[in-house]
């Protein structure tokens, strides 16, 4: 197999045995392919490929079946319709050429081209051809080591007018392009289209038996298209369209006005529509806490379902419950969930991985994060007392508190804005007041002392560090401190008798008066 690279784009007007290029091996040439520029062709002995340019000129390439050499020959048409082409004595020649040279460096002597009348610059006037090849290493007929020389390049000469084609006037494939949805495809139909007539443009396109003048933008009900005079186009996706556009037929004209009609087919290829952000959410304490996980989620083919979840690595279907050490949790197929901590849980509740689905059958995973803060558990309700004047008052101001976070303790109190130790004895004008760090109290009422005492402020504890402020009132109530005892007195008939009935009266709030009496 032998290898040409192709020196600029050309169309395919003839072909004879099995060639195809190195970037579709599996693809034989045929007439009309388009061979852009820089293409490899592989060519089986004995195979040959006609290929017409822009320019109008046309290289016949053929790969020789020769024992003793391997060969691509090329034969170059002008646009005059002049052939140039090699036979096998110019091989030969060429190949002695190289044996010659071989020897000349294994003799140590330098090979130099003698110089002619017009010297030894090179002409710019002559074209040329290479000739690529990628193949392993191999040996001259000299003897001469050598590499990457698998091919002889062959340069025309005056030899005679055979395999003289015609020139090709216009040509343009077909393009055919992939976008996926909502993406806007734009290029240029001209691409693959070649003239020797001048430059290519468009001249009119239809759709859907529409015929429309280049330039022209057209709604569709699969997008919004254009196509200009000069080849490029542009196509945008209605929004979620996916599908086969309708074909674009246009046509195709170049300077010497000849023209060629060429199609455009633009598939859309479908995306997932469906998109649902992760949830997170957090709730306090022995706190129920429900929602909806499709409420971040968004598609444009129907409804959205769930159709599994996953908690701890084991799989449920919507509208389980299931219990957790956390709590109990249930997901239904509508995307609500209620999430019910256990008594006292404050912390993160396992990840809950769930599985959505649309109308179009595309899927999304996301996840349900639920945090449980903490609150204190400690309640002390605040307390209110009342004892009679001189009578002294003692409880407990932690009987009215509870924690489910071990054992309560009074760590301070706070009486007419000064703050004490529990334990402390404080002496007051109402009275003297004790509050241990275990809840007990007493207050004593100083003598006769009856009304408001000031108010008792004090912080509680538990095991967990958790704290609350409650407050003891106490009050005293006033009793009567006058008492007057009866009299009794004897006197003889015809004796009166005197005394005085407060002798046996006391008091401590000042002096003594009888305001009434009564006889029966």
């Amino acid at each position: 197999m032998e290898n040409y690279t192709n020196p600029k784009s050309a169309q395919v007007i003839n072909v004879k045995g099995e060639i195809h290029t190195d970037v579709a091996v599996d693809t034989l040439l045929q007439v009309g392919d388009v061979v852009k520029a820089g293409a490899v062709l592989n060519l089986i002995k004995g195979s040959e490929i006609v290929l017409a340019y822009a320019d109008g000129s046309q290289h016949k390439v053929s790969s020789y079946e020769a024992e003793s050499v391997n060969e691509i020959r090329v034969d170059i048409i002008s646009p005059d319709n002049n052939t140039e082409s090699v036979d096998s004595e110019d091989i030969n020649n060429i190949q002695n050429e190289i044996s010659a040279i071989q020897d000349l460096i294994d003799a140590d002597i330098d090979a130099e081209l003698p110089e002619t009348t017009a010297g030894l610059t090179s002409n710019e006037g002559t074209s040329f051809v290479t000739v690529n090849r990628t193949g392993d290493e191999t040996l001259a007929q000299a003897g001469y080591d050598t590499t990457e020389q698998n091919n002889i390049f062959v340069l025309p000469g005056d030899l005679d007018n055979e395999n003289n084609n015609d020139n090709f006037a216009l040509f343009d494939a077909d393009e055919n392009v992939t976008v996926a949805e909502d993406t806007s495809a734009t290029g240029n139909v001209l691409d693959n289209g070649a003239s020797a007539g001048g430059p290519l443009s468009v001249i009119n396109f239809s759709i859907d038996g529409n015929t429309f003048d280049a330039g022209e933008t057209i709604n569709l009900v699969e997008g919004e298209f254009t196509l200009n005079a000069d080849g490029s186009y542009t196509f945008i996706p209605a929004d979620n369209f996916n599908g086969t556009v309708p074909v674009v037929n246009y046509t195709v004209t170049d300077g010497a006005g000849n023209t060629d009609s060429s199609t455009l087919t633009i598939l859309v290829t479908p995306v997932s529509d469906l998109t649902d952000a992760d949830e997170s959410v957090t709730t306090a304490e022995d706190t129920p806490v429900s929602g909806n996980v499709l409420n971040n989620a968004d598609t444009a083919d129907g409804p959205l379902t769930i159709t599994s979840f996953t908690v701890d690595g084991n799989t449920f279907n919507p509208g389980d419950t299931v219990t957790l050490a956390e709590g109990e949790l249930t997901l239904n197929p509508d995307g609500s969930y209620t999430f019910i901590p256990n008594d006292n849980f404050n912390g993160s509740v396992p990840v809950v991985s769930y599985t959505v689905t649309d109308g179009a059958g595309d899927t999304d995973s996301s996840t349900l994060t639920i945090s449980v803060t903490p609150l204190p558990d400690l309640t002390d309700d605040n307390e209110s007392v009342t004892t009679a004047e001189d009578t002294p008052v003692s409880g407990n101001v932690l009987d009215n508190a509870a924690t489910a976070d071990g054992p309560l303790t009074v760590t301070s109190f706070t009486v007419n804005g000064n703050t004490f130790n529990a334990g402390d004895t404080v002496s007051l004008t109402e009275g003297e007041l004790t509050l241990n760090a275990d809840g007990s109290y007493t207050f004593t009422p100083n003598d006769n002392f009856n009304g408001a005492v000031p108010v008792v402020s004090y912080t509680v504890t538990d095991g967990a560090g958790d704290t609350d402020s409650s407050a003891l009132t106490i009050s005293v109530t006033p009793v009567s401190d006058l008492t007057d005892d009866n009299e009794s007195v004897t006197t003889a008939e015809d004796t009166p008798v005197s005394g005085n009935v407060l002798d046996n009266a006391a008091t401590a709030d000042g002096p003594l008066t009888v305001t009434s009496f009564t006889v029966d």
